[in-house]
């Protein structure tokens, strides 16, 4: 009977630890960063007056920019999911872009949106 206690009380830890390592490997939720400079060109060509709400988090920024690019340019825009958030720390900006599912040989592109955590789009556009 203890070896039974000990031997389950073994496995249950080992399930933890293992469960642990699984969800602290698994990065698919981790921000990635850029820098809103390198978009200078795409937000100085930009004119249009559009402000969402606060952005606090990186579901946020994703939700709200599936919002504006549904209306801007269709539900066909979903097929570009999931959209990827990047954050620039410095400019207290974010940048999601859609998934481009084509081969290398493909023509198209995906949906982009800069915005600030304070709701100003600095610019939208979609690649052709």
């Amino acid at each position: 009977m203890r070896k039974t206690i000990i031997t389950a009380y073994a496995i249950s830890i080992l399930m933890l630890v293992l469960s642990i390592v699984y969800f602290n490997l698994d990065n698919s939720n981790a921000i990635k960063t850029f820098s809103v400079d390198n978009y200078k060109e795409y937000i100085e060509n930009e004119t249009n007056n559009i402000f969402t709400h606060e952005i606090n988090n990186q579901t946020e920024a994703r939700n709200i920019a599936e919002d504006l690019f549904v209306k801007i340019y269709g539900e066909d825009v979903l097929k570009e999911k999931p959209f990827n958030v990047s954050y620039d720390r410095k400019a207290d900006t974010w940048l999601i872009t859609g998934t481009f599912h084509g081969n290398k040989n493909a023509v198209g592109g995906v949906a982009n949106l800069i915005v600030t955590s304070n709701g100003e789009v600095k610019a939208i556009w979609h690649e052709k």
